[in-house]
């Protein structure tokens, strides 16, 4: 569980409720140049994420995987889903993650997907 989120100033994210914790998704979309959008995977190299691969890494870095031979990397063997620790942590529905990751692979921007996630409980 992320206890950090990659700046000098880090925040537990363990320690917050899950408004804040998608509030913070939410921020790492629209604000943080860590994070450029890539699409049909969780992560397709080391700086392009899905929106929900985002979540993951915000969730544990450290969790990350080369595919062999391909630049995409999965999370805990998942490449297109986060894990089900991911989306409880975050409070994402099977059916949000659906939907987000149908916004993010139409190329919806992470602004646009960032303010979904803060209206939302389905996306």
């Amino acid at each position: 569980m992320s206890t950090t989120d990659g700046k000098e100033d880090s925040i537990d994210l363990a320690s917050l409720t899950i408004p804040e914790r998608r509030e913070h998704w939410a921020r790492a979309l629209e604000e943080d140049n860590k994070y450029f959008q890539g699409m049909g995977e969780l992560r397709s190299d080391a700086s392009h994420f899905c929106c929900l691969g985002v979540a993951c890494d915000l969730y544990d870095p450290t969790r990350w995987a080369e595919d062999q031979g391909f630049t995409s990397q999965y999370y805990e063997g998942r490449g297109g889903m986060p894990p089900e620790s991911v989306s409880e942590f975050f409070g994402i529905s099977n059916q949000e993650a659906r939907i987000l990751s149908t916004h993010n692979d139409s190329r919806i921007p992470f602004n646009k997907i960032a303010k979904k996630i803060r209206e939302n409980t389905n996306a």
